[in-house]
C-alpha cells in the first residue's frame, strides 16, 4: 500500500480502518508512506506494519526546498532498489495517493506485480486529469469510492477495471447511537445542525454561516475542525472564528476531536457542503448515528445520500435556510432514522466493506498477465 500522507486526515483514518478491517478477512498489507509523515505514529498506535520511503515525485504539501531536497534527492534514487525489494514481497501494489502513481505503476511493473489503485481524490481539468486517465488504464484494477469522483477528475469509466467501493465507517453500537430526538412541537428550537471536518475554503463553511439567519430560525451551527492552538490556525479558520462569535450563540467552532461519536449523536443535521469531495464520510457517519445528511451539490456525499434514500440534495444555498426551518422535517428524522441507521450500518461498515475491497483486490491479481 503506498500512500504519501504529508498530513494526517480524513483520507488517513479512512486507510487505517480499511487495513484492520481487512486484516480480519486475511489481507495483510505493509503501509510505504514519505520519510517523516505525521501518518507515521498513527500506525504505530494501530500496529500496523509500514516502511518510510523518499518518493521521486512528491505532492505540494509534501515537498522539501534547499539544501534539504538536494539531499533527499540523492536518497530518493538510493531507494528505488529497496522499495523494489519490498514489491516483490508482496502479492499485490496498491497505490493510495495519486501523487505516487507514476512511480509506483513502474516500480511494481520491474518487480514484476500486479498494480491496483485507489483514487479518491480530485484534481482539475488538463493535463493531470488526462495523464491519470492514461495511468489508470493501465493498473489491473482501480478503486473508487463513488462514481462521482471519476466525474470530477473527468474520467471515462470505459476501459476501466473499476472496483465502486464506499469507504468504511465506524460503527457505534446502535442503541448509543439512537439519543433520543423527539418529534417537534410548534414550540421547540430549530434543529441543531454539524459541518464537520478541515475548516478550509473548498468545504465552503464560510458560506454556510452567511447562507442562514441562524438567530431567526432559532437553529444552532456546530462548525467542527477548529485548530486547538491559535499559532496554528489559519487566516481563513480566523475568519470562520470571528463569524462565529458574531452570531449571538447561534454559530459555534469546536476543535477537531476523535471523539466524533458525541457531535452526531446529539446533532439533528450534518451538511457537507465542499466542492470538492470524492466521498462523504460525514454524510455516511451522518446516517449511522440517525443524523439527516444534507449535502449542497452533487457530489460524494449526494451519492451517499442517494444510495441510501436518506437526507437531502440541495443545488445551492438558496433553499438551506428553509430546509431548516420546515417543522416537519425534525418529525422525518425522528421517524426515519432507524432505518436509515441499519442501511448505513450494512452499507459502511467496516467488515461489509473490507468484504468488498478484498473481493476487488483478489480480482486484481487474478486478472494480472505479466509483461
Amino acid at each position: 500500500m503506498v500512500s504519501e500522507s504529508p498530513a494526517a486526515w480524513g483520507a488517513e483514518a479512512t486507510l487505517i480502518q480499511l487495513l484492520k478491517s481487512m486484516e480480519r478477512v486475511g489481507v495483510e498489507s505493509t503501509v510505504v508512506i514519505s520519510s517523516g509523515s505525521p501518518f507515521a505514529p498513527h500506525l504505530a498506535t494501530h500496529g500496523l506494519h509500514f516502511v518510510e520511503h523518499e518518493f521521486l515525485i512528491r505532492s505540494p504539501a509534501g515537498r522539501v526546498s534547499g539544501n534539504g531536497a538536494r539531499q533527499r534527492t540523492i536518497q530518493r534514487l538510493l531507494g528505488q532498489r529497496n522499495l523494489i525489494s519490498l514489491m516483490r514481497q508482496h502479492d499485490l501494489v496498491l497505490t493510495f495517493s495519486s501523487w505516487q502513481l507514476p512511480e509506483a505503476q513502474l516500480a511494481s511493473r520491474l518487480a514484476r506485480r500486479p498494480h491496483a489503485f485507489d483514487l479518491h481524490e480530485t484534481f482539475r481539468a488538463g493535463f493531470r486529469t488526462r495523464l491519470l486517465g492514461l495511468l489508470m488504464r493501465q493498473a489491473s484494477r482501480c478503486f473508487a469510492p463513488t462514481f462521482s469522483v471519476l466525474e470530477q477528475n473527468g474520467i471515462d469509466r470505459q476501459g476501466l477495471r473499476l472496483s465502486v467501493v464506499p469507504r468504511p465507517v465506524a460503527l457505534p453500537d446502535i442503541d448509543e447511537a439512537s439519543q433520543e430526538r423527539h418529534p417537534a412541537d410548534r414550540d421547540r428550537p430549530g434543529p441543531s445542525v454539524a459541518i464537520v471536518g478541515q475548516i478550509a475554503e473548498h468545504k465552503r463553511v464560510r458560506e454556510l454561516i452567511t447562507a442562514v439567519d441562524w438567530a431567526r430560525i432559532g437553529a444552532r451551527l456546530t462548525v467542527v475542525g477548529g485548530e486547538a492552538s491559535p499559532e496554528k490556525r489559519t487566516a481563513y479558520e480566523a475568519e470562520i472564528r470571528k463569524l462565529a462569535a458574531a452570531r449571538s450563540g447561534n454559530v459555534q467552532v469546536i476543535n477537531r476531536t476523535s471523539e466524533l461519536e458525541k457531535i452526531y449523536s446529539r446533532t439533528d443535521i450534518v451538511v457537507n457542503c465542499s466542492v470538492h469531495e470524492a466521498f462523504g464520510r460525514t454524510a455516511a457517519e451522518a446516517a449511522v448515528y440517525g443524523a439527516y445528511p444534507v449535502a449542497i451539490g452533487r457530489l460524494g456525499p449526494a451519492e451517499v445520500i442517494r444510495d441510501l434514500g436518506w437526507g437531502r440534495i440541495l443545488d445551492d444555498f438558496a433553499s438551506l435556510e428553509g430546509l431548516l426551518a420546515d417543522r416537519d422535517l425534525v418529525e422525518e428524522i425522528y421517524y426515519g432514522r432507524r432505518l436509515a441507521q441499519l442501511k448505513a450500518r450494512a452499507r459502511f461498515g467496516p467488515q461489509s466493506v473490507a468484504h468488498a475491497y478484498a473481493d476487488g483486490l483478489r480480482l486484481a491479481v487474478s486478472d494480472w498477465r505479466p509483461k
